[in-house]
């Protein structure tokens, strides 16, 4: 079991740790006390973001997968993180695992209205 998780999930929260938040990016939040990729803010956006305009995703397919790694705010990056960290492999196979994770970062693209609105409904609860 070990040895699947060290496989399935260690790579994919090392990328969520790796890359900075939108707003770390931007400067309206700290950077992470550790090290981060040095990417601007419009690079983040370009390449690891779902556009919402017609045909972006067919002009930026990799976006896809990428955006599971991007995320506004730290808080946003650690609730995925620790959902990642706690759910582990959940009996999967690695293959599984990965099947799974890139699935569902797909789903959520093709229908991003669902989590968009989830999200701001949570905000607007904790103003």
């Amino acid at each position: 079991v070990a040895r699947v998780y060290a496989v399935t999930v260690v790579p994919v929260a090392a990328g969520m740790l790796l890359l900075p938040t939108i707003s770390a990016a931007t400067g309206l939040e700290a950077p992470a006390d550790w090290w981060t990729l040095p990417i601007s803010a419009a690079t983040l956006t370009q390449h690891f973001t779902r556009g919402t305009r017609s045909g972006s995703l067919r002009e930026r397919w990799w976006t896809c997968v990428s955006c599971a790694f991007c995320h506004v705010d730290a808080m946003h990056r650690d609730s995925n993180l620790w959902s990642l960290l706690l759910t582990g492999t959940a009996g999967c196979t690695p293959l599984g695992w990965y099947l799974t994770f890139i699935g569902g970062t797909v789903a959520a693209t093709i229908r991003p209205s669902v989590g968009i609105e989830y999200q701001l409904t949570n905000r607007l609860n904790q103003q």
